[in-house]
C-alpha cells in the first residue's frame, strides 16, 4: 500500500524533497540551535519583529496589555494595532505555549517555503494542467530572489504562499462561479489582508483589472458576477469588523 502510494506520488514526493532539502541548506546552521539562534541578517527589522514576537508571548503568558511604547516609536503598539494583522497576533501567541519567540520566528519563516510551493503548484496545475510544469514553476517562484531576500529580514513579507492562492480563487470565481467560489475567494483575499497590507493593495489592484477585462471583454456571466458580488460583501465585513477601531 505505501510503495503503491508512493509510486502513484514520486513527483510529488521529489519536488517536496527538493524544497525541504534546499529549505534545509539555505537555514543552515540555524536549525542546529533552533530555539537559539534566529534566522537572517542584523537588519532592524529582523531585531524589532524578534522583540515583537517575545512582547507578544510575555504578555499574553503574563496578563500584561499588549501595549508597548518602545515598539514602532513613537507611535508604538496598542491592542488596536496588534489585531490589526491577526495572522500574526494568533499564531505568535498559539505557537508560544510550545516554543520561545526565536524558535517562533524561525519556524514561521521556515514554512513560508513549503508553503509557497504548495500553493503555487496548485495554482500552476489548476493554469497548466501539467504536473511537471507546475511543480517547476512553482519550485522556481519559491526560491526566487525577491523571497530569498525577504525571508532573511521581514519575516512577514516572506509570507507569499497566499498570493497564488487568491490568483487561484479568482480564476476558479470566473470559470466556476458558486457560493463556496466565493467564499474560497474571500478567504483566500482575508490571508492576504491579515498577514500583509503591502500585498492586499497588489492583490486588489490584480482583482480590480482582472474583474474590467471579464467585464470589457463579454465574458462575464450573471452567476459570475453576483459571485464577486458575494465575495467582495463577505471580506469587507470581515475586514472592517478586525479593523473598526483603526477606521472610525
Amino acid at each position: 500500500m505505501i510503495l503503491w502510494h508512493f509510486r502513484k506520488y514520486k513527483l510529488e514526493y521529489l519536488f517536496y524533497a527538493l524544497v525541504i532539502g534546499l529549505t534545509g541548506l539555505l537555514t543552515y546552521p540555524v536549525w542546529l540551535n533552533f530555539s537559539q539562534v534566529s534566522y537572517g541578517s542584523h537588519h532592524p527589522d529582523h531585531i524589532g519583529t524578534l522583540y515583537g514576537f517575545w512582547w507578544l508571548q510575555y504578555s499574553f503568558q503574563n496578563n500584561l496589555p499588549y501595549e508597548n511604547l518602545i515598539l514602532a516609536h513613537p507611535f508604538g503598539w496598542d491592542k488596536d494595532f496588534v489585531m490589526s494583522q491577526p495572522f500574526w497576533f494568533f499564531s505568535v501567541r498559539f505557537l508560544g505555549f510550545f516554543l520561545n519567540h526565536i524558535a517562533t520566528y524561525n519556524l514561521l519563516t521556515f514554512l513560508s517555503f513549503p508553503l509557497t510551493f504548495l500553493t503555487c503548484s496548485f495554482f500552476l496545475n489548476y493554469c497548466l494542467k501539467d504536473k511537471l510544469s507546475s511543480y517547476i514553476g512553482a519550485f522556481i517562484f519559491t526560491f526566487c530572489p525577491y523571497h530569498l531576500a525577504r525571508s532573511l529580514a521581514h519575516t512577514s513579507l516572506a509570507h507569499i504562499e497566499w498570493l497564488p492562492l487568491a490568483f487561484l480563487s479568482l480564476f476558479l470565481l470566473a470559470d466556476r462561479p458558486s457560493f463556496k467560489t466565493s467564499l474560497f475567494c474571500t478567504f483566500s483575499f482575508l490571508l492576504v489582508a491579515f498577514s500583509v497590507y503591502y500585498y492586499i493593495f497588489f492583490i486588489g489592484l490584480f482583482a480590480i483589472i482582472f474583474f474590467l477585462l471579464r467585464v470589457i471583454s463579454f465574458r462575464i456571466s450573471w452567476l459570475e458576477l453576483k459571485a464577486y458580488g458575494v465575495s467582495m460583501v463577505f471580506f469587507l465585513l470581515i475586514f472592517c469588523l478586525f479593523l473598526k477601531n483603526q477606521l472610525t
